[in-house]
């Protein structure tokens, strides 16, 4: 009887934790893709209405394609994740051009289907060119999320006794419970939170320069513009 209850209370545990790590994993996606979405809509009323923000605006247009977001970053994450368990290289050659969908479906306002199928035709010809632009941009947020999260492993080693040559290993997890790792663990995960938003900005000007190319919409050149038209 008792090794039964031990049981069920193990696999309660179990559930629990799974059920716990999965909310918080959709939590951070959304939380992602929340701030994805108004990074772009910033930027689409940015260059719409000449350099002036309207933030009514970009709050309606976030909330009213906040699903159609979702959806699209349920659908890249499923295709470049089987992309890399297949094989490392289908994954990274999907990567490249569904990272720009994102901003086919905000600038574009095309439906989801058809913002993953042009960002194909939008890449097209130019795949080496973007794929070497993100590296770099992705290197050099990966370099300065690495630069944040140094005092907080200098912390840890401190409390650790590395330092000190009084290793105790049981010290670790004292930082999950100290009040001053925690904020140190905290505004570390707030600056590499905001470093991604970099990679957001730099998909969008990546977007605008291949739609220019393929289009000749004038976008970037009204872009380049807007700083002097907002000093006279």
């Amino acid at each position: 009887m008792n090794f039964n209850i031990e049981s069920s209370n193990e696999v309660t545990n179990v559930l629990m934790v799974f059920v716990a790590a999965l909310v918080f994993i959709l939590s951070m996606g959304a939380a992602y893709a929340m701030a994805q979405s108004v990074t772009l809509h910033y930027i689409k009323n940015y260059v719409e209405n000449n350099g002036v923000i309207n933030f009514d605006q970009i709050k309606s247009e976030v909330y009213s394609t906040f699903w159609k977001f979702i959806g699209l970053a349920f659908l890249v994450g499923i295709c470049v994740g089987l992309g890399l368990m297949l094989c490392l290289i289908p994954g990274i050659y999907l990567y490249v051009p569904l990272t720009l969908s994102f901003s086919i479906l905000i600038f574009n306002k095309k439906p989801v289907g058809d913002a993953f199928s042009y960002s194909f035709s939008l890449i097209k010809d130019y795949w080496w060119i973007t794929f070497a632009t993100m590296l770099v941009v992705g290197i050099v947020v990966a370099v300065a999320g690495y630069a944040f999260s140094v005092p907080s492993a200098i912390y840890m080693y401190a409390k650790m006794g590395v330092f000190s040559a009084e290793i105790d290993p049981s010290n670790m997890g004292d930082t999950l419970i100290d009040p001053i790792g925690i904020a140190i663990n905290t505004i570390t995960a707030l600056f590499q939170y905001l470093l991604s938003i970099i990679t957001v900005v730099a998909g969008a000007f990546i977007y605008f320069d291949l739609n220019e190319r393929k289009n000749l919409t004038g976008t970037m050149e009204r872009i380049q513009n807007l700083g002097n038209s907002t000093n006279l």
